[in-house]
């Protein structure tokens, strides 16, 4: 039997879902195999990077990551599905051209990425946020062509018909979001970091750099400013300020249209804790539709 087979034969979670921290954060103990260690060890040996002593684990919101030292110094493993790691190496590819992120040094296989180590930990501080601002605004602005034949109202719609179908209480529903497809007519997608958030970045002697790319894709700019105006600026809303500083202010129709999408996340998140009994996330989904 394979790895990936007994894997997924314990039931462990190697699919990063977009809400799913807390369970990454529990399988993060069940996926220490030496089975899976010794695999990756012998290809990142193979790609010039042998290990010196033993890997560290850490907390991740996507996949499971490692902090590991080499010859060559330290560096991180980070293993999830196959998409989320081709995700996540397509939006490093991307951002290399913004600002800070991650190298990609190898791919161990289909599933693992050896990253190269940047220092720094996540800060909410104001000039983190408007260094993050700044840095977002950069991301938006760079260019990408929109060439998806699904419409952005056409795709929200499905995405609300969809988590709406998953609701096991009918009252998130009605509480949650009458998506007004004509507010986000003419629209294109722009590339997206999609869990934009401070633990996402690594703030170190006034340099910011952006991790955990595993959930970027092309999406609206506003998906961005979604965590954020949900949970940050909701709990600290000194913090707006500082951080639309760099990233450049709203619009009275951006500001709607970013009203709907955090009604889309809280119903998102409210789903997603009911349907994998997960009390944390069913009550912030309910805490932000009541603020909205």
């Amino acid at each position: 039997m394979g790895i990936d087979a007994r894997v997924k034969q314990r039931g462990d979670c190697t699919e990063c879902r977009p809400l799913c921290s807390r369970r990454h954060r529990l399988s993060a103990h069940r996926l220490r195999s030496g089975t899976l260690h010794f695999v990756w060890t012998q290809r990142a040996a193979e790609a010039g990077f042998a290990l010196i002593g033993e890997p560290t684990p850490l907390p991740s919101t996507q996949g499971e990551v490692w902090s590991i030292t080499t010859a060559a110094g330290r560096a991180i493993v980070k293993r999830g599905s196959p998409a989320q790691t081709r995700r996540e190496r397509e939006g490093l590819a991307a951002a290399a051209a913004v600002g800070s992120v991650p190298t990609v040094l190898a791919q161990l296989d289909d599933r693992t990425l050896l990253l190269s180590w940047h220092e720094g930990s996540p800060s909410s501080s104001p000039g983190t946020l408007q260094t993050a601002g700044a840095w977002l605004r950069a991301m938006h602005e760079a260019p990408y062509v929109d060439d998806d034949p699904l419409s952005v109202p056409d795709a929200l719609a499905q995405r609300v018909a969809s988590w709406s179908a998953r609701a096991v209480d009918p009252a998130l529903v009605e509480a949650a979001i009458r998506l007004d497809a004509a507010a986000f007519e003419g629209l294109s997608r722009v590339r997206c970091h999609r869990d934009f958030t401070p633990r996402n970045w690594l703030w170190s002697e006034r340099a910011l750099t952006v991790i955990d790319f595993g959930q970027a894709r092309p999406d609206l700019a506003l998906w961005d400013l979604v965590k954020l105006e949900a949970e940050l600026f909701t709990e600290q809303p000194a913090l707006r300020a500082p951080f639309h500083a760099g990233y450049g202010g709203l619009t009275d129709p951006q500001t709607r249209q970013l009203r709907q999408l955090v009604r889309l996340h809280g119903l998102q998140t409210a789903t997603w804790g009911d349907e994998h009994g997960d009390p944390e996330f069913s009550a912030l989904g309910r805490r932000i539709l009541r603020q909205v």
